[in-house]
């Protein structure tokens, strides 16, 4: 694997271990705060070379959680993305998959976002949404 595309899928697996719910609220209320702290309190981070995560957000009305991030070097490149978007869709599905951390948010049907966004242009360069169909298992 080369290793920008390393790299750049490394970055993504990191991001979903960054959320985990807590007790208290009601579960939208607890991911709506906890994006909006983590944002405030953690980004921009730079999860390796070449990605920045930027913020992460909770949108209700969809139980959605997004993780923003800017691209720079030779990963900032729109033909390479396309080219590795199924590599890239498959590791961070894996990733959900596998995650303890994110139990309880599984357990809500809640989506993932990543939204990958271009540091040379500003515009998004590719996102992939995961969904409770793909991650949950029988």
């Amino acid at each position: 694997m080369k290793r920008g595309l390393r790299t750049f899928i490394l970055a993504g697996l990191f991001a979903p271990a960054l959320f985990c719910a807590c007790v208290q609220q009601s579960f939208d209320d607890q991911c709506a705060a906890q994006a909006k702290d983590f944002t405030d309190r953690q980004c921009p981070q730079k999860v390796s070379d070449g990605v920045i995560l930027d913020s992460m957000t909770y949108t209700r009305s969809l139980k959605c959680i997004s993780y923003y991030f800017t691209l720079d070097g030779k990963i900032d490149d729109a033909a390479f993305l396309r080219a590795n978007q199924k590599t890239l869709h498959d590791k961070l599905l894996l990733q959900i998959v596998n995650s303890v951390e994110l139990r309880k948010v599984k357990e809500h049907d809640v989506m993932f976002r990543y939204v990958y966004l271009s540091k040379k242009s500003g515009k998004e360069l590719t996102s992939i949404t995961l969904t409770s169909k793909e991650y949950a298992k029988d």
